[in-house]
């Protein structure tokens, strides 16, 4: 496994990857890659307004590009895709001022990304169709580096806490309020 990711370390720079933290199957590069998160909207053919996933290595981390309240760091929010204000500005990955961020549950994912850097994550499919399995997403989109600390079949749970609504139920049920 070590081999594997000192090997995918290289493929994250400048790279779309499919990478599998603590959920399902998705397209992944560096946060900060416009380039590469221009070509995810085209690969999944998704619509612009639609923005991605922050996957950061710790609560920590996401405090330099979003505000989350102290309550929401904590181990219980591990896993759970959060939708908080943003305070950076990059229209590809924020929305009406709002950013959607997730530290996986997964350790090993965490400690990942705590050596790339934040990433970008969607779900690897067609906008709007179901999750794949990783041979679907070989026949439909072609070889990719890969690496995958995950085990579950369901995408992560997305709570909006600037409205208090959870938009997606999934791997993970929660009470916030």
């Amino acid at each position: 496994m070590l081999k594997n990711i000192r090997i995918l370390f290289y493929f994250v720079f400048d790279k779309i990857f499919l990478f599998r933290p603590d959920t399902i199957w998705g397209f992944s590069c560096k946060f900060n890659d416009n380039k590469s998160i221009k070509k995810i909207y085209e690969i999944k053919k998704r619509e612009k307004n639609k923005p991605f996933i922050v996957l950061a290595s710790s609560f920590n981390e996401i405090e330099k590009i979003a505000q989350i309240e102290k309550k929401y760091k904590t181990k219980k929010f591990y896993g759970v895709s959060l939708i908080i204000k943003s305070k950076i500005k990059n229209p590809l990955i924020v929305k009406e001022g709002k950013i959607c961020v997730r530290v996986p549950s997964n350790k090993k994912a965490r400690e990942f990304i705590k050596k790339t850097g934040m990433l970008i994550s969607t779900s690897a499919n067609l906008s709007g169709q179901p999750p794949l399995s990783f041979y679907e997403i070989k026949k439909q989109f072609g070889k990719m580096e890969h690496i995958s600390f995950g085990k579950t079949t369901k995408p992560s749970t997305i709570i909006d806490l600037t409205t208090g609504k959870i938009i997606r139920k999934g791997n993970k049920k929660i009470r916030i309020f």
